[in-house]
């Protein structure tokens, strides 16, 4: 059908049972929708009505039966948000008045426009999806329907309750969730776009200092929060910000999981949706924020599928009590200019992050951080574990990754696999433990970090250091630059094995306790790295000899040798045979090497 509910006032619409059920569906007349097949949508001096089996006439203001066998029923939406249930018996006809049975029947799916939602983006929505929002059952949908516009939402300062749970701020709402859990979702997220009137912050107010345009909570109910297949448009450009505080948030919505209940098993669930200009940036101090998301006492949060643009905190992911236990998964997102930081994970880990990319442009996000992950501790000295995040892409921003240090906490049995930064000025900030590295491209374009890592083993990466510090770390086969003189600072016991690195320059010139490797390290390994090995890459490479052949170790250093193709059966080192064919090989000074081959590999020396 093209025509929603409601319709204009003085006209009737008809409707077939059919329609009525995909319109609509879960929104009955009393069951006995099969008996009367006749439907009336109408508006009377601002009171909705959606008939079954009556007509109005309105010249003559009364109602008539269609079929006067059987009675009419009608739901009645008043102007003060109630709904009612009416009815008129069978044989009388016409009507004036009707009888009223009761509160309403509550519903599982109520779609917005049945209760005067427009959508054209003219036209404040708000009290008619507060209607909607009014009628949901525990459970239910509130569903937004493709439109030609915006869903306008105002944040009402009377929606007021001075102080979110456990905290001190006042936060107010448009529209208010009564029912937990439940369901809002649109037909597209191009078509189903839900947007904060313009003024609709509300500025300087004692006991305000959050706007958003849903208030969701619960604090006893299992059940989750599913946001799916919309836009929400903080319409950022068009706010009046007043005096701002160090706490005035901005937000689509702000739901609270009951976080308090062992094992409730809450959850926040947001799919293909559009959060977009959510940001205060142009206006605020740091602390004042525009946030996409913000996770407040839900056991799991589940964020796929969905993009965030122009958000100063596009993911803030965080627990309420110490002893809270929480899980966040973020796969397939895409994040455009943020201004803070595209992800913060606030004193609490179980992070697991795939396929997100994060990205600004200098005009848009000009001054702030712009970090891509931001790992905070709840305090110095705290551990903060199980962070997963691989395939991550972060383009231009501050920090790609600042990861506990320096701001309390330290990551542990963590792992950082296929991450690439492009053009990111500040660089990496990392104080990880017993965690890994794989493949990562952890520099790029001039980026710079500070890197604290114990524990932490890292295969095939670009791995950037400046002046960390090192504590039974193993890299291998990496590329390991060096932007200071200061290089590496060593600690423990480390190995690094393989790969290159470089200095500031570019040079060949690995930096240990900023001066040039003296020697190999009595609390460490470095083996067959190009530019921090003592003799390095050998100048005059040893021609491969025959199949069988040794060959002797004359350099006076003990070497690695990387060995790679062909096909090999056997090696031996010093006349012994070392068992399974290896591809890297210790050849002490002086000693022999024999590799047996029906097809010559090629290998490489490096002095140690």
């Amino acid at each position: 059908m093209s025509s929603p509910y409601p319709s204009s006032s003085n006209t009737q619409i008809e409707y077939s049972d059919s329609g009525i059920s995909s319109e609509f569906p879960g929104m009955s007349y009393r069951g006995t929708e099969a008996a009367a097949l006749y439907y009336e949508d109408r508006e009377i001096n601002g009171v909705m009505y959606r008939v079954q089996n009556a007509t109005y006439n309105k010249f003559a203001g009364s109602w008539t039966l269609v079929n006067t066998a059987l009675p009419a029923y009608a739901w009645e939406f008043g102007t003060n948000g109630t709904i009612s249930t009416l009815s008129s018996p069978a044989g009388t006809t016409p009507f004036t008045t009707w009888t009223n049975t009761g509160a309403f029947t509550a519903f599982p799916y109520v779609n917005v426009k049945a209760f005067g939602a427009k959508g054209d983006g003219v036209t404040d929505d708000t009290a008619a999806v507060q209607r909607a929002a009014s009628a949901l059952i525990p459970g239910g949908t509130l569903y937004f329907p493709n439109s030609s516009g915006a869903y306008i939402l105002t944040p009402n300062a009377a929606n007021n309750n001075n102080g979110y749970p456990g905290g001190p701020y006042g936060e107010c709402w448009a529209v208010s969730i009564p029912v937990f859990p439940v369901r809002i979702a649109g037909e597209s997220r191009d078509g189903s776009i839900i947007k904060c009137a313009s003024n609709g912050f509300v500025a300087n107010n004692a006991n305000v200092f959050i706007s958003m345009l849903f208030g969701i909570q619960s604090f006893t109910t299992q059940g989750a929060i599913e946001l799916a297949t919309l836009t929400f448009d903080g319409n950022s450009q068009n706010q009046t910000w007043g005096t701002l505080a160090a706490h005035n948030k901005f937000l689509p919505f702000f739901a609270v999981g009951n976080h308090e209940a062992t094992g409730a098993g809450s959850s926040l669930v947001v799919r293909d949706v559009v959060f977009r200009n959510w940001s205060m940036q142009a206006y605020a101090n740091y602390d004042a924020q525009g946030r996409g998301i913000e996770t407040f006492g839900f056991e799991s949060t589940f964020v796929s599928d969905s993009e965030f643009i122009l958000c100063d905190t596009p993911l803030w992911l965080t627990r309420v009590f110490a002893t809270d236990y929480v899980e966040f998964f973020v796969n397939n997102v895409k994040i455009v200019n943020p201004q803070r930081s595209a992800v913060y994970l606030e004193s609490c880990g179980n992070l697991t992050m795939t396929n997100v990319q994060a990205q600004a442009d200098a005009v848009t996000s000009p001054t702030l951080s712009g970090d891509g992950l931001r790992v905070s501790g709840p305090g110095s000295g705290s551990v903060i574990e199980n962070i997963l995040v691989t395939n991550c892409r972060f383009t231009n921003l501050q920090f790609p990754l600042a990861v506990g240090y320096g701001y309390g906490g330290t990551v542990k049995d963590s792992v950082f696999s296929h991450i690439s930064a492009v053009g990111c000025g500040g660089g990496f900030q990392l104080d990880i433990t017993d965690s890994s590295c794989v493949n990562t491209g952890l520099i790029s374009d001039g980026c710079v970090g500070t890197v604290k890592w114990s524990g932490f083993t890292v295969y095939g990466s670009h791995v950037l250091n400046d002046a960390g510090a090192m504590d039974k770390v193993r890299l291998y086969n990496s590329v390991s630059v060096n932007s200071t003189p200061n290089g590496f600072v060593v600690g423990g016991e480390f190995e690094i094995i393989g790969g290159s690195v470089k200095g500031n320059s570019g040079s060949a010139i690995g930096y240990v306790n900023g001066t040039a490797w003296p020697s190999q390290p009595a609390n460490g390994v470095i083996r067959g790295v190009d530019g921090l090995n003592p003799g390095g890459l050998l100048a005059n490479q040893p021609a491969l000899p025959a199949s069988g052949v040794a060959y002797v170790n004359n350099t006076n250093y003990d070497c690695t040798v990387f060995v790679d193709g062909g096909t090999v059966s056997a090696i031996e080192i010093g006349a012994q045979n070392i068992g399974p064919v290896p591809s890297t090989l210790r050849v002490p000074a002086g000693q022999s090497v024999a590799l047996t081959y029906s097809a010559a590999p090629t290998w490489k020396w490096f002095a140690d």
